[in-house]
């Protein structure tokens, strides 16, 4: 899935209105702090829960352009909360885009649903028709579409769960590889994503690698090892538990993933993202330099532009080599008056940053239009 254009406003008078957007592969959020950059991640990753039916039904307007399987879709829906605390669908369009016009898939109000022309019977309003209608043919691509928008968490306690040991499936059979490797459906640490990634797809494994060590040139050696052979004391299970281990220079032992620093930890699930995600996939990342030092934070948009992936990413920053390394085409400058965010980007940054041999970040913050980012 690729987003093509996106709107969100809430209703009433004191709620988050931000101004449509078109979107490009790599997207640069950035503003000074409190204009509403992590919101507007979260209102993408609140509408992909609730058309994956992972997450329920939330309240707001939603307008959204995007691609999946080279069809280009159309999808606006809108839900409210009641005092009773429900929030229920008062309204669902979905069409699809050819050279003859759009084509109504879902037409949906308060009182009738209508798929594909025809009308259905009155179908959960907690619920949208993506998630409903999930195994009709014409919905499923786009299901696992938004299945496929992944919001990356960099807590410590996400950061640990990640790194956790797990033992090989004893069902686990080659069939399953194409679905683990695109992290659908697989609910895995990153210790078993990478054996799989070694043990199937070796050369991007050796490119993760690869990069990883660029980043921490300390690093002499990596090799997925067993538990049982990092802490000999465990009772024999006859499992075999996977686990990502480097070898640093002048350190005789093998240091496990879960050892790791955080920022070390942290650049290693960057790494696994952009490698085993989905090529349609997209990935969200707020404030990606926290806790990392200079030589982690600058990998990171060589690293993308090296790999010429087709995935998608909208990410948010204020680090200056962040800023100044992706092109003002791709930044998108953040101002809120109130609950009121305009977002600038494409031709207009480019007419006001683009010319100027100064260094981005510097004109950037010197931009009323950032450095007063939240109205008074």
């Amino acid at each position: 899935m690729k987003i093509i254009s996106y709107e969100y406003r809430q209703s009433g008078n004191t709620e988050w209105k931000f101004s449509r957007v078109e979107l490009r592969n790599m997207n640069l959020l950035v503003g000074d702090s409190g204009t509403g950059k992590t919101v507007f991640l979260n209102t993408i990753f609140n509408l992909a829960g609730i058309a994956f039916g992972s997450e329920p039904l939330l309240y707001g307007h939603w307008k959204i352009k995007f691609k999946q399987d080279e069809s280009v879709y159309n999808w606006e829906i809108e839900a409210e909360q009641f005092s009773n605390g429900k929030t229920l669908l008062m309204m669902e369009h979905l069409c699809q885009e050819t050279e003859n016009g759009k084509i109504p898939i879902v037409e949906r109000n308060e009182d009738w649903f209508k798929f594909s022309g025809k009308e259905m019977p009155k179908l959960s309003r907690e619920n949208t028709s993506i998630f409903l209608l999930r195994e009709e043919e014409k919905i499923k691509p786009l299901h696992l579409g938004f299945g496929n928008i992944s919001r990356r968490n960099f807590s410590e306690n996400a950061l640990n769960e990640n790194i956790r040991h797990e033992a090989v499936p004893s069902d686990f059979s080659d069939e399953q590889m194409d679905t683990l490797l695109k992290l659908r459906n697989m609910n895995a640490g990153i210790n078993l994503k990478l054996y799989f990634l070694s043990r199937e797809k070796p050369e991007i494994f050796r490119i993760l690698c690869n990069y990883y060590t660029e980043v921490f040139p300390f690093i002499e050696k990596i090799e997925i090892k067993d538990l049982k052979e990092l802490e000999p004391h465990l009772k024999a299970t006859g499992m075999f538990i996977p686990v990502f281990c480097i070898k640093e220079r002048y350190v005789d032992r093998w240091i496990p993933a879960d050892q790791l620093s955080s920022g070390m930890k942290k650049v290693l699930l960057v790494l696994t993202d952009v490698c085993i995600f989905p090529e349609e996939g997209i990935c969200l990342i707020d404030e990606y330099e926290n806790s990392l030092g200079v030589n982690a934070i600058n990998f990171f948009p060589s690293f993308l532009a090296d790999i010429e992936t087709d995935k998608q990413f909208i990410i948010t920053s204020h680090h200056p080599y962040i800023i100044n390394k992706i092109p003002v085409e791709n930044w998108f400058v953040f101002h809120r008056k109130g609950s009121e965010i305009k977002i600038r980007y494409g031709r207009e940054n480019v007419e006001r940053f683009g010319r100027s041999k100064q260094q981005r970040f510097i004109q950037l913050i010197n931009d009323p239009f950032y450095n007063e980012g939240v109205e008074q």
